[in-house]
């Protein structure tokens, strides 16, 4: 499967939207990837066991 640019989101507790762009193979790698930069990043609160995921693909992954 070719890279694809992806735009994952979550909408936290507050109703506050939260957006990471990744380039992945499939929907569950952009997902993975998503959520480990969520994890890291302290201003955004811990996606939740349940926490819904929206994947949205943008296009052929950008070669750098």
């Amino acid at each position: 499967m070719a890279l694809v640019r992806c735009a994952v989101s979550f909408i936290d507790p507050d109703e506050i939207a939260h957006t990471d762009r990744v380039q992945a193979e499939s929907l569950y790698e952009a997902v993975a990837q998503a959520v480990a930069e969520f994890l890291q990043d302290q201003l955004v609160p811990r996606p939740e066991s349940r926490t819904e995921f929206m994947v949205a693909i943008e296009g052929p992954a950008v070669e750098h």
